[in-house]
């Protein structure tokens, strides 16, 4: 039996366990104390992301080190903070299982103005399907964090699906918004989604909505691709002031 100790310093972590060298069979247990995600990527191989924050957990494995890709392993971690860009998000806790190549996932991903829940299975052979349930809220200030022109007030809800496969995933779901309000002051639009609905699927998204717009009622309908072709979109409004997109014209009505 050969007992092992090792000990990564740049990663933060310690493992101590056993392999017996007649059967190859193995037993692992460790630890990671505030491990920075950055070299932890690097380990992996990714190419460098606007990630950065520590994670700390536990772990277990054992297998046979002659077919470790088959070793069954449990992991629990969490992620006080981390940043991506200007988004600061917190994993409070994240659960991993490694059985028969199928990573399991029980994970929550919190923010200041996000609360979203991650239940599936991952792989770790490209052509196995992948099936991930995202399920949770967006706060409309959250908007702010990608254009500095609009503020949103309100609750957007998700209940999407991660499928397909790893090396080509798809997005499966809807979006569902209530009487959430957009402003853009610089153009003075005041647009309430009374009730809005996008249905995601594979690479188009599917929308249908009413509310008002400068408090004029309209209805939209259509499709837009994600990538690639073309999309169409129905409008229908009324008692619409064309002033809203022609502010210095003497045209009125």
């Amino acid at each position: 039996i050969l007992q092992i100790h090792a000990v990564s310093p740049d990663l933060r972590l310690q493992a101590d366990g056993s392999c017996q060298l007649n059967s190859g069979s193995y037993q692992l247990t460790g630890s990671m104390d505030d491990a920075p995600i950055e070299p932890i990527l690097a380990f992996l191989g990714k190419e460098q992301v606007p990630i950065n924050g520590n994670i700390k957990g536990n772990f277990e494995a054992s297998g046979n080190i002659r077919r470790w890709r088959d070793s069954t392993a449990t992991m629990q971690l969490a992620a006080p903070e981390i940043h991506w860009k200007d988004v600061l998000v917190s994993v409070p806790e994240a659960k991993f299982k490694l059985e028969s190549r199928i990573v399991h996932i029980n994970s929550h991903l919190q923010s200041p103005n996000i609360q979203l829940d991650a239940i599936g299975t991952a792989t770790l052979q490209p052509t196995t399907p992948l099936q991930i349930q995202i399920k949770g809220n967006i706060d409309g200030a959250a908007l702010e964090k990608i254009s500095s022109d609009w503020k949103g007030q309100g609750e957007l809800n998700i209940d999407a699906a991660v499928t397909a496969s790893a090396a080509l995933p798809k997005l499966n779901g809807k979006l569902l918004m209530e009487n959430f309000t957009l402003n853009n002051a610089a153009n003075d639009w005041n647009l309430l989604l009374q009730k809005a609905e996008v249905n995601l699927s594979g690479q188009q998204l599917a929308l249908e909505g009413t509310g008002t717009l400068n408090n004029s009622p309209f209805q939209c309908n259509g499709i837009l691709p994600l990538e690639g072709s073309n999309g169409n979109i129905h409008l229908q409004i009324s008692q619409f002031p064309v002033s809203t997109f022609i502010p210095a014209s003497k045209v009125s009505g």
